[in-house]
């Protein structure tokens, strides 16, 4: 027997529950659930993942991924660089650092050869979800509830009445809760990606490793 795709099986969970359909239509249920998902993906920085940049003599700025959220790292030559925050004048840094702005990252010191690269650690938006979509990988089966705890908050709050408020209350926490565990088990996925490699030997991108499978 074929499992139900998961949209179409929150979208009937809620239905049978409390998305009254005189109240909600499939669109707008739809839209609770992907919202949830991309609320919970981008607040738990859950999707994260590595790439490299090659360097070119010259150039102190490169764009970031289009679905760049946050840099959680960054890496040249087997060293972390730091961040630096937003320059809004000149100052006299040098060495290993970096910053970014407005989709580009830039490195303080100027690459003066077109060799090499520099390795991106960061976290990525997610796109939105149809009914006919599945969550990515890294938002794996055993976070679904988050979704339909996000879409049955906004349910209670904007289709019942002032006495379901702290249903919705409750619907709103348990979604809190679980972003706060999917980012602690995000980051404890990222320590096992690394395979016990102090980052500061990080010369490639490593292996994610997925501790539900």
């Amino acid at each position: 027997m074929t499992p139900t795709a998961p949209m179409p099986f929150l979208l009937e969970r809620l239905r049978s529950s409390i998305a009254d359909p005189s109240l909600f239509d499939d669109d707008t249920v739809t839209r609770f659930l992907s919202d949830g998902y991309v609320a919970a993906c981008e607040r738990s920085r859950c999707l994260r993942t590595w790439t490299t940049q090659p360097l070119t003599a010259g150039f102190q700025e490169y764009a970031l991924p289009s679905d760049w959220l946050e840099t959680l790292g960054v890496y040249m030559n087997g060293a972390p660089m730091e961040e630096l925050s937003t320059r809004i004048a000149p100052r006299g840094d040098d060495g290993a650092f970096y910053y970014s702005y407005d989709g580009v990252i830039g490195l303080v010191t100027t690459p003066t050869v077109s060799s090499g690269n520099y390795i991106l650690h960061y976290a990525r938006r997610p796109a939105a979800l149809t009914q006919s979509s599945t969550p990515e990988t890294l938002f794996g089966p055993e976070w679904y509830w988050l979704m339909r705890a996000y879409a049955a908050w906004h349910i209670y709050r904007l289709g019942y009445g002032e006495e379901y408020v702290p249903e919705a209350n409750r619907q709103r926490t348990m979604f809190d809760t679980g972003v706060a565990m999917l980012e602690r088990y995000s980051t404890s996925r990222d320590e096992a990606a690394t395979n016990s490699t102090p980052v500061a030997h990080i010369t490639s991108v490593p292996s994610v490793v997925n501790t539900f499978a």
